[in-house]
């Protein structure tokens, strides 16, 4: 085929995005093997905050002042307004309160850091928690990343990685998601489009090796990593044939959320039931659902919420109407998951009994927060791996309440005068013992506390990985006890 080095790398870059060719994004990792039960987790993050409040049963005060974990079952418990879709899976529920993610610096929401557990920033330290994961629970794609936003184009990133400097393209149009991958199961324009494309990425690789003969060799590394890509589509496209009755089997009817989504939230839903439609056939075992993409912007008009983008995460959000409407939509939306995969048998019982999801904020507790009280909600007990119907909470040294800074002053002062459960006592003992360890900065802002990074270990244990540590600095693993969450694993 004739063709021009202009538009054999126009075409490249083109097909590279639109089919997520970038290296990493696919590998040659095999599904398990047939009659065993795989494991699954989704992760759900949801930007501009999570304020702890906000799934804080109701008899448990708001501070942990104790020195050991507070670790409570949730039978007798009353969930809050805000998780009440939730009260029918209560027993499959795990709260966690009190995780330490300072270091990630997650105000304005945190690209990479929060399912990564590092510092943010524009361009990811190391592979996040996501990915890592795929490499214990293959699929034919190992993480099916969405971004749920409406009008960004096709491809995002800033939530998952494959490395250093290796951001994880997500899709954001929920129909282009869609026929990527069910595309092949299609008897209409869309298998066509497939097949179309399939001829492309084929004649691209052609082309691909005899253009890279004629470049000089610094110019290989410009090169090399969408030949990677292509390669590596190429590949997922032939897994996917051989697949075809599965995705014809769990192939949805497209509506107008797909096709003509009117908001962001519609684009939303589109992806929740795509993301399930993909899990079903088998074409991945981890789910990333990034509302934001870790950053501050969104628009949520389709449930009536007039606040939008960065001004929305400086409302407060325990007396807000409008941050009761998206997070009860929240809820609804892990329901939706939990009632879908319940509706699957596989094994002895559904797919439900092998899945985990993970819903927490890019930001922490706030949309101006600290990260030192980073709540995660579970539900599933991934195979029997996850202790369930458990509120748990982790040691919040009150000293940090000094030590932080005036925004976690002002949020003491603020819940003091609200009459909030706190011992005054314990709390001052803690501001005084932290004042005379000042000179040891680092032992005090670190001190009683489990990580982030200690629950993203916990769930590569509870897949298999005999691990102590992920992506956890150096200087913190001196005040980090090795190891799990020993609480939440069986």
């Amino acid at each position: 085929m004739d063709i021009t080095r202009r538009k054999f790398m126009q075409g490249l870059t083109l097909g590279a995005a639109g089919s997520l060719a970038l290296p990493g994004f696919l590998d040659a990792a095999d599904p398990p093997a047939a009659g065993r039960n795989p494991k699954r987790i989704i992760f759900f993050l949801q930007n501009h905050g999570f304020d702890p409040r906000h799934a804080k049963p109701l008899e448990i005060p708001y501070f942990n002042q104790h020195d050991v974990v507070e670790n409570v079952s949730l039978k007798d418990l009353t969930l809050p307004i805000y998780l009440e879709p939730l009260n029918p899976f209560k027993n499959q529920l795990t709260i966690i309160h009190g995780l330490n993610g300072g270091h990630v610096v997650p105000g304005h929401g945190s690209p990479y850091g929060c399912l990564g557990g590092y510092p943010k920033g524009p361009s990811p330290l190391a592979e996040t928690i996501d990915v890592a994961l795929s490499k214990l629970l293959p699929g034919i794609i190992p993480v099916l990343a969405l971004s749920l936003e409406n009008g960004r184009g096709f491809l995002d990133v800033g939530s998952s990685a494959t490395g250093k400097g290796r951001p994880l393209p997500m899709f954001t149009n929920p129909l282009s998601a869609y026929n990527s991958v069910f595309g092949i199961a299609a008897a209409d324009a869309a298998r066509k489009q497939f097949d179309i494309d399939s001829d492309m990425y084929d004649m691209l690789a052609s082309e691909s090796q005899a253009f890279a003969r004629i470049l000089p060799g610094s110019e290989h590394d410009k090169i090399d990593p969408f030949v990677e890509g292509i390669n590596e589509t190429i590949a997922r496209r032939k897994r996917l044939l051989s697949i075809s009755d599965r995705l014809k089997k769990y192939a949805l009817v497209l509506d107008d959320r797909f096709t003509k989504p009117k908001n962001e939230t519609q684009s939303w839903e589109a992806h929740v039931d795509f993301a399930l439609a993909a899990l079903k056939a088998g074409v991945t075992n981890v789910v990333t659902l990034s509302a934001g993409t870790c950053r501050t912007g969104g628009s949520w008009t389709g449930l009536g919420i007039k606040t939008m983008g960065h001004a929305f995460g400086h409302t407060d959000q325990v007396d807000n109407e409008e941050w009761h409407v998206l997070r009860r939509f929240n809820m609804e939306l892990l329901a939706r998951m939990m009632k879908s995969l319940e509706a699957v048998p596989e094994g002895d019982g559904t797919m439900m009994d092998h899945t985990l999801i993970v819903y927490t904020s890019d930001s922490a507790e706030a949309h101006h927060s600290s990260g030192y009280r980073w709540p995660f909600l579970l539900l599933g007990n991934l195979g029997n791996t996850i202790k369930t119907g458990r509120y748990i909470h982790y040691p919040v040294d009150p000293s940090r309440m000094v030590l932080a800074g005036s925004a976690e002053t002002s949020e003491y002062d603020k819940l003091h005068r609200a009459n909030e459960s706190i011992d005054e006592k314990s709390l001052r003992l803690g501001i005084n013992l932290a004042l005379e360890q000042k000179k040891d900065y680092k032992q005090v802002q670190y001190a009683k506390k489990r990580s982030i990074n200690a629950f993203y270990t916990t769930l590569l244990r509870a897949c298999g990985q005999n691990n102590d540590y992920f992506n956890l600095a150096d200087h913190l693993r001196k005040a980090e006890q090795p190891g799990p969450l020993e609480e939440i694993l069986v």
